[in-house]
């Protein structure tokens, strides 16, 4: 037996057992030959896959049809002729299939045709997760295990291995980011980690023609409603509830926020449940307890 190492999707070594012997040997070259024949088919560009139409230009740089329509010339040798059609590399294109998807390393055992395979990729279940704080510029993806990990250790969120939520938002735990036309606070820190997935509450103060509260929950999971949650405020003698789907995070809580699906209180109210009398409109007293839990499948 030999042992050898292949490159994870965050470049780690995965090690792999390779009985020796003339067979392995035999699809060690067919892998490279396929690895070879990939890079061929990648844009000069954009370094994407290229699928049929493929152009090239007159020295035989080669781009694919996306590119062609956003470049004047070829970027490689300049030469402004870049509509002739790369036919061998197209016919290659067409041939392929067993490909297997790029996310293989976070678990899609799929192989496709190449021709759909960035198709497939653009819609895989395994597919890495951006960061929730990409808006801010944090350029991190990965599965959800390593974005629960990352969220921890670099934007200082709190994991809890519970279905329950039992949070307060006052004026010193929020985080204030500047709006268009008024800043907004989130109150998003806190992953509750049950039921094999991970659970992400966040709390939004958002300005639109008045200001309103919207209290969601999204799950670090492809998997689109796969699970309900309840979420409850009170005080005051006043009780608010929701019960609705857990939404992806692909799907984003600015989409959930816009189709409305969560609690939604107006400011006054969200004032007046903190203790307040209803009429200030001062933030400072806000203390806003959110009570809940994560429902089984």
């Amino acid at each position: 037996m030999s042992n050898r190492t292949t490159p994870g999707c965050q470049g780690g070594p995965v090690s792999t057992n390779v009985p020796s012997g003339p067979k392995p040997f035999i699809e060690k070259q067919n892998s490279m030959a396929l690895v070879s024949t990939l890079e061929l088919l990648e844009c000069s560009v954009c370094v994407e896959s290229m699928i049929p139409p493929i152009y090239q230009c007159k020295e035989g740089h080669t781009l694919c049809n996306e590119c062609k329509a956003k470049v004047k010339q070829c970027p490689t040798c300049r030469c402004e002729t870049i509509d002739i059609r790369c036919r061998a590399l197209e016919r290659i294109a067409e041939s392929l299939d067993e490909i297997q998807c790029k996310y293989a390393c976070y678990g899609c055992r799929s192989t496709v045709k190449y021709a759909t395979k960035k198709e497939h990729e653009q819609k895989c279940a395994f597919r890495p997760f951006q960061c929730l704080h990409i808006a801010q510029g944090c350029s991190f993806e990965g599965s959800s295990i390593e974005l629960v990990r990352h969220l921890v250790e670099q934007h200082q969120y709190v994991q809890q291995e519970s279905s329950r939520i039992n949070f307060v938002c006052n004026k010193q735990n929020s985080t204030v980011y500047a709006g268009e036309e008024s800043d907004h606070s989130i109150w998003q820190r806190y992953i509750y980690s049950c039921y094999d997935k991970h659970f992400v509450l966040r709390v939004h103060r958002k300005v639109d023609c008045d200001p309103q509260f919207y209290i969601s929950v999204a799950v670090l999971h492809s998997r689109h409603h796969s699970n309900r949650y309840s979420i409850t405020t009170s005080g005051n003698h006043r009780r608010y509830t929701f019960e609705g789907p857990v939404w992806s995070i692909r799907k984003g809580f600015k989409e959930i926020e816009r189709v409305r699906d969560c609690l939604i209180l107006p400011e006054n109210i969200a004032l007046f449940l903190s203790g307040g009398k209803g009429s200030e409109n001062d933030l400072a007293i806000i203390n806003l307890a959110v009570s809940g839990e994560i429902l089984p499948p």
